[in-house]
């Protein structure tokens, strides 16, 4: 018997398990860089709802706004089978 064999089905060591429940342990959601930017995602409070137009003005004029994206940006964007985001060649 191999190995893997006696690992399959065994039960395992969670190294990683004190640190979470006495909360020491740090999640992405918990970092904080020089010059992080944040990113908010509104979408229509409609299911399968087509979006005919909308108005992005306030939202650029917010303080501390560094861009506002749109489909129109994201279009220009594809992804292939490894999920891999790649500028699509125009």
């Amino acid at each position: 018997m191999t190995s893997v064999d006696k690992a399959i089905g065994a039960t395992m060591a969670r190294l990683e398990a004190r640190s979470k429940a006495t909360g020491y342990a740090q999640f992405t959601d918990d970092l904080i860089m020089p010059g992080m930017l944040h990113a908010a995602i509104l979408g229509s409070p409609y299911g399968h709802a087509r979006i005919i137009s909308y108005d992005v003005s306030k939202a650029v004029r917010c303080p501390g706004v560094k861009a506002v994206i749109t489909g129109n940006d994201i279009a220009r964007f594809t992804w292939d089978c490894w999920s891999r985001m790649r500028l699509r060649s125009q």
